[in-house]
């Protein structure tokens, strides 16, 4: 807030639970991967809020990723990438539903729809 001119603008990108009821396994998941907070879509509507801004816009849009794909990360050991793979494959029912989460026929892949949330926010005068 404080390194923006007035009426300066801030965007935030932030991939967000695709229902916030799965938003305790979504952190575990992510936690695991990379090391990052975690949030939902009111965190982050109140987080911009109570920075200070003002003209406060939000937008979601979903996504589908490979999850074979997601776990293709060089700096993940073996053993992570089979965890992460195992959390998914034995996930709850409402996170596999949340995630519209499908095999990917005559594959060991899943096909998962994500969601991302832009926010956006003008510094008052």
């Amino acid at each position: 807030y404080r390194c923006l001119k007035p009426h300066g603008h801030i965007v935030i990108a932030e991939a967000i639970p695709p229902d916030d009821s799965i938003f305790d396994y979504y952190k575990a998941i992510f936690q695991l991967k990379e090391s990052r907070n975690c949030y939902t879509l009111p965190d982050l509507l109140r987080m911009v809020r109570g920075a200070g801004f003002e003209n406060i816009r939000f937008c979601t849009y979903k996504f589908d990723i490979r999850l074979l794909s997601w776990l293709d990360d060089n700096t993940l050991s073996l053993q992570t990438k089979q965890l992460l793979y195992d959390m998914h494959q034995s996930a709850p029912i409402d996170f596999k539903e949340a995630y519209n989460m499908q095999n990917i026929p005559g594959t060991d892949d899943y096909r998962l729809r994500c969601k991302m949330a832009l926010v956006s926010g003008t510094k008052s005068s």
